[in-house]
């Protein structure tokens, strides 16, 4: 048994039971006609996967729900007695280990299933010989079919996993694969031609029988309607004499009545009567009818008032007198005519039908099939009938024992039907065998009277139920001898592969051994591809082990490769993290120390030189803090291709003073001679990315400073070439820049030279003081390559290094006016005083930017979200919103996008502040409305230039006072 744990909420091995059970009953309930009579049932397929998963306890269980509808269906406990017999043959069979589930049906059906359907059907219900015969013949081929079903769905393997079941009974033999799939490739489609054949057989018999039922019908309806035209018109001849000849009012009637009645059979007597209701005529006379001892209808007036007798031609229905309980009495059915004259009415004619001669109208043979006529009224009641088991005033019902089903017609009144009586305890093929066919045919609108016509189903059935044996007979046969032959053929084909799995068994020792490997030959052409394959395999196998084991020693040089790698990670790991410690330290460090002289107010005034030299300190490492991060998010950028260029127009030469300006400091604060080399024919603007270039040429300068412990650095800027457009003076010359990094530092191996541009690698650290995060050379090269050039390097250990690469840039021509004045000498703007929102959530974040913006003279109002800014902005419409992007309530995208929806505030300048550096939340930015971006911590530079970009301000110097603005050509 399996022993795995479920994280089920429920119990599969349960709930599949339970769904087995109830697929076996619904396959009895459902059942498939082969035949009228004859149906096909499924429910044993599931209970054969019953008893195969979960052994014969629940497989008898299953087999007695499912064959519990047989009962209901049949009316006898004898298929349920067959159906478990069935299941338990087969339960004991694959206990004892024989797994063909089909071999083991045919052989229980040929043993056990047929002789008991024979006791059972043929001695005990006693159904006949035909009838036994197709049961017989039926069983065994459902039986077979739901085995080979069963077999082939226990093929799937999950089923025994759900189930819970051994893992050892999924195990089925390739032999008993193939047998399955032949006999299923002949057997289903032989059984669905079989079934079609049958059905377009009973169909045809249906249809030669429904026409000869129509035909009768339609014949029997016209003869009758005839004749009650023939005497209507007589009788209307009558009356039309009647009426001319005033014999109403004086009573000369008899004469003419007597050889009327003698003229129509149709009628057993005719009587006439006056406007009085009072019988004036009769024909026979009334004593004549009193002679033969039958009461008379109309012996005196009283019955004339019993009847509502109308002015127009009508039929009437009236049963015998409750006094004669006579088996022979008979309904009488009375035609009445009206007697007009000059649109008066003087009377009516009233003719009594002669019952026994529609009796003989409807014994008139029409066809040569039996066929039983019946006459009703509108009330079902009989009036005539060739049926002898029906009598006459009784009510016409076959729904009080039978089923009744119209075929091909919803017309219940004219339509044909098929009537299925009802016996217990027969066979459904019994009673198809005793029902008939019949139609109901109204004769006419003015005669509301019923024909039902009826024609037993036993003669053509005699027919069928032969062809049924023949094709059952036909279909066992076929199932035997496709499970002959499919045995002989399994194991035709699995044989080789015995044969070869048995060779084979040792194959692994030949091969370590490296003898010659001859597989076995067969006759099957595959079989023999198969053994040359193994051959051929064995070569591969061979030569693979040579090819693993280079592959292993490549793997172990990889292994070290990893191993390496690992090592140099581990060690970024740890550079990084002193080198975010050391700054942290100083910065935390001198915070605590400011804190402490802020509470003594005199101590500040005193050490004011050392505090200023705390802050210097403080804001230093808080750069530097920065450095590495930016560093961090590059590389992880350049790495995934997520980095664009982001060119500007650059005033190359302030560009080179400020780099300058920076290297300088550290060089003289290292005692290291610093020389800056320009050739003279360098341009004065260029278009470039000015942020990137910065970064390459900080890096890789900070580099040779900290490998460099005396001597000098170098840097060198040369224009290489300049490209001008002689067809277009106007289109900007391109020129070629080379900037080359010289150092006297202690120099680079040449086996280092092809890995100091890897991550977290770091040449000679030991001879250094200085420890980085391994970042900034990589970077350097991948924003090079950004660039457009290459990054190149010549070093020579313990003499120095030479890094340069050449980049090209649009030479340009900017008109502007170059900002003099630094940001410390800013004091104040021109103009109103202006007010400016700030929407931020983190307090510490708010008031940097108050007491940044404050000392300039703006109005400064706060917001801690976006719901709060929105409401904010609406009360107090500022001049210009700086909003963080991240916040709870409602972030700075969502405040953005329903400010630019706002009236009157849609075109209010915004701009982003965010501590995300990366393009993408830049560009949602953007797109939700904002006007600019700034990335944290906040430059003051750059936020004073975007006021001034986005309020058009003109600030005040100390020295002198400026407007900036910027123009590109």
């Amino acid at each position: 048994m399996l022993d795995k744990p479920r994280t089920w909420p429920f119990n599969p091995s349960i709930l599949l039971l339970i769904i087995l059970i109830t697929a076996g009953y619904a396959g009895n309930y459902f059942s498939f006609p082969f035949g009228f009579g004859v149906d096909f049932l499924f429910g044993s397929i599931a209970v054969l996967v019953v008893v195969s998963l979960y052994g014969i306890w629940w497989g008898t269980i299953a087999s007695l729900i499912a064959s519990s509808y047989t009962i209901a269906l049949w009316q006898h406990p004898y298929a349920l007695i067959i159906f478990t017999c069935e299941t338990l043959f087969i339960a004991w069979r694959l206990h004892k280990g024989n797994q063909n589930l089909l071999l083991i049906d045919i052989v229980f059906w040929l043993l056990i299933g047929m002789p008991l359907v024979w006791l059972f059907y043929g001695k005990i219900l006693q159904l006949g010989a035909i009838t036994t015969s197709i049961i017989l013949l039926k069983q065994p081929v459902n039986g077979i079919f739901n085995a080979l079903i069963a077999s082939l769905i226990l093929i799937y393997k999950p089923l025994y996993y759900w189930a819970n079941s051994s893992l050892k009974k999924a195990t089925v033999f390739f032999e008993q694969i193939l047998l399955n799939l032949l006999v299923a490739f002949v057997l289903i489609p032989s059984l669905m031609l079989m079934v079609v054949n049958n059905r377009v057989a009973f169909k045809h018999e249906q249809k030669n029988l429904i026409a000869t039922l129509e035909a009768s019908s339609q014949n029997l309806a016209t003869d009758l309607l005839r004749w009650h035209q023939s005497g209507l018109q007589a009788l209307r001849q009558l009356a039309e004499t009647s009426s001319q000849t005033r014999i109403v009012v004086s009573g000369q009637t008899q004469p003419s009545m007597e050889l009327a009645i003698r003229s129509l059979p149709l009628f057993r007597q005719i009587y006439i009567m006056n406007a009085d209701l009072e019988v004036i005529a009769a024909a026979p006379p009334q004593d004549e009818l009193s002679s033969d001892g039958e009461a008379d209808l109309f012996n005196n007036s009283r019955n004339f008032f019993q009847l509502d007798i109308h002015r127009k031609p009508e039929i009437f229905m009236r049963k015998s007198s409750k006094d004669d309980d006579s088996a022979t009495s008979k309904p009488k059915i009375l035609q009445t005519l009206p007697i007009i004259l000059d649109n008066r009415w003087l009377g009516n004619i009233i003719a009594e039908l002669n019952i026994d001669f529609i009796e003989q109208l409807l014994q008139t043979e029409t066809h040569s099939l039996q066929v039983k006529s019946t006459l009703v009224d509108k009330n079902k009641l009989i009036i005539a009938t060739t049926n002898s088991e029906l009598a006459s005033q009784k009510i016409f019902n076959r729904d009080q024992n039978g089923k009744i089903s119209y075929i091909e017609s919803n017309d219940l009144e004219n339509g044909v039907y098929h009537w299925l009586p009802t016996i217990v305890g027969k066979p459904l093929i019994t009673r198809w065998k005793a029902s008939f066919y019949g139609q109901n045919l109204l004769i006419d609108e003015e005669i509301p009277l019923t024909l039902v016509m009826e024609v037993p189903a036993a003669p053509y059935i005699d027919y069928l139920q032969l062809l049924y044996i023949r094709s059952l007979t036909i279909l066992l046969l076929i199932a035997l001898g496709s499970i002959l032959t499919a045995r002989f053929l399994s194991r035709l084909l699995v044989k080789p592969i015995l044969d070869l799995a048995k060779f084979t068994t040792n194959l692994p020792e030949k091969l370590l051994r490296y003898e010659a490997i001859e597989l076995p030959r067969s006759s099957v052409k595959e079989m023999n591809a198969l053994a040359i394959n193994y051959e051929v395999m064995s070569n591969t196998i061979e030569q693979n082990i040579k090819q693993i084991q280079q592959t292993n020693q490549e793997l172990k040089q990889a292994k070290e490769i990893a191993e390496v790698a690992n090592q140099a990670k581990d060690k970024f790991l740890a550079n990084i993290s002193h080198e975010l410690k050391t700054p942290l330290n100083s910065i935390i460090g001198y915070s605590r120390l400011l804190k402490k002289k802020s509470t003594r107010s005199n101590s500040l005034v005193a050490d004011r030189a050392k505090i200023s030299e705390w802050i210097e300190i403080i804001e230093q490492n808080g750069k530097y803090l920065l450095i590495l991060i930016d560093e961090i998010l590059d590389l992880s950028r350049l790495k995934a291709n997520n980095r664009r260029l982001d060119p500007s127009a650059i005033n190359f030469t302030a560009f080179m003073e400020d780099i300058v300006r920076i290297t300088g400091a550290k060089a003289a604060a290292k005692d290291i001679a610093f020389q800056y080399q320009v050739s003279r024919n360098l341009p004065v603007n260029i278009y470039g990315d000015h942020r990137k270039l910065r970064q390459i040429l900080l890096n890789l300068l900070n580099n040779a400073l900290k490998f460099t412990n005396k001597g000098q650095i170098t840097l060198k800027i040369s224009r290489i070439r300049r490209i001008q457009n002689v067809d277009n003076r106007n289109f900007p010359a391109i020129v070629a820049l080379r900037f080359t990094i010289i150092d006297t530092g202690i120099g680079i191996a040449r086996q280092d030279l092809s890995r100091i541009f890897q991550p977290f690698e770091q040449i000679a650290r030991w001879e250094t003081e200085e420890v980085g995060t391994g970042l900034g050379l990589a970077i350097c090269r991948e924003l090079v390559k950004l660039m457009g050039g290459k990054l190149k390097v010549r070093s020579q250990l313990n003499k120095g290094s030479v890094f340069w690469f050449d980049l090209t840039f649009p030479e340009i021509k900017v008109s502007s006016k170059i900002k003099l004045n630094s940001v410390e000498d800013i004091i104040g703007y021109k103009g109103k005083r202006l007010t400016l929102l700030v929407v931020e959530d983190v307090r510490s974040s708010r008031l940097l930017l108050l007491n940044m913006l404050e000392p300039f003279g703006f109005k400064v109002i706060l917001a801690t979200n976006g719901q709060q800014g929105l409401q904010m902005a609406l009360q107090y419409k500022p001049d210009l919103i700086l909003t963080d992007l991240f916040m709870p309530i409602k972030t700075g995208l969502t405040l953005v996008t329903e400010i630019r929806q706002t009236d009157g505030l849609e075109k209010i300048p915004i701009i982003a502040i965010s501590a995300s550096s990366f393009e993408e939340m830049e560009k949602q930015s953007r797109a939700a409305g904002c006007n600019d971006f700034l990335t944290k911590p906040i430059d003051d530079e750059k936020l004073l230039n975007l006021l001034g970009k986005y309020l058009n301000l003109e600030w005040l110097y100390r020295s002198s006072t400026i407007r900036y603005f910027e123009t590109r050509k």
